[in-house]
């Protein structure tokens, strides 16, 4: 499968096998997340954080936020690396499977502290 079809293949799914296929990639994402091992216990929540991720595939280099944004969204990086970026567009920091970002501005609504790529 070409990497541009990956975003397209759930769409020729069944609705009732698409929708089990994203929990079940989901709630492993929520899992490794150190930020939600808190919740292990608490079945019901985890089950709505995962019922809230939406999946969004990223080409290479695409900027997923800008430094200084004030949307309140969290991501989880469920495959593949994205870069942290200083304002010269150096790399400062490389997330990888199982990592997230973006927990400040969906809790505490602050600005984007650094650009994701």
């Amino acid at each position: 499968m070409a990497f541009e079809d990956e975003g397209t293949f759930l769409r020729d799914l069944p609705e009732e096998l698409q929708g089990r296929l994203l929990y079940s990639i989901n709630y492993t994402i929520v899992q490794k997340a150190s930020l939600f091992h808190v919740f292990a216990e608490h079945e019901e929540f985890l089950q709505a954080v995962v019922l809230s991720l939406e999946p969004h595939f990223v080409v290479p280099e695409t900027e997923v936020v800008r430094k200084g944004d004030t949307e309140r969204e969290m991501f989880f990086v469920s495959r593949g690396e994205l870069r942290v970026v200083n304002d010269v567009g150096a790399t400062v920091s490389t997330l990888s499977s199982g990592q997230y970002f973006g927990e400040l501005a969906l809790v505490f609504g602050v600005p984007r502290s650094a650009a994701v790529v």
